[in-house]
């Protein structure tokens, strides 16, 4: 199993709208078909929240033509660009291996 995260800071007024747009961004990415769990990992650092997202597909692959689907998709684009805007700093991409 293949796990991608997406770890990122906001602050706390900000938490209802970035959840709205990840909520938005999912259901987008799920109408191409490709199955994948997700989780999300919260807790507070000073004045600040960190966010931890977990996406979990089968393998490398799944990921790999999910990515393909969506790369010309202008609404998920624009999503990824309201959420950007919302967010403190860069987020920070990581790739996991389930080990079972």
């Amino acid at each position: 199993m293949y796990c991608k995260t997406f770890r990122y800071k906001l602050k706390p007024d900000k938490l209802s709208s970035v959840i709205e747009i990840s909520k938005r961004i999912d259901s987008q990415m799920r109408s191409f078909s490709e199955d994948f769990q997700k989780y999300t990992l919260i807790r507070e650092i000073q004045d600040h929240l960190e966010i931890l997202e977990l996406y979990f597909f089968e393998d490398w692959d799944s990921w790999r033509r999910l990515m393909e689907k969506t790369s010309s998709d202008s609404r998920l684009e624009e999503l990824w660009e309201n959420f950007e805007r919302l967010i403190e700093g860069e987020v920070s991409e990581e790739d996991w291996e389930l080990l079972e």
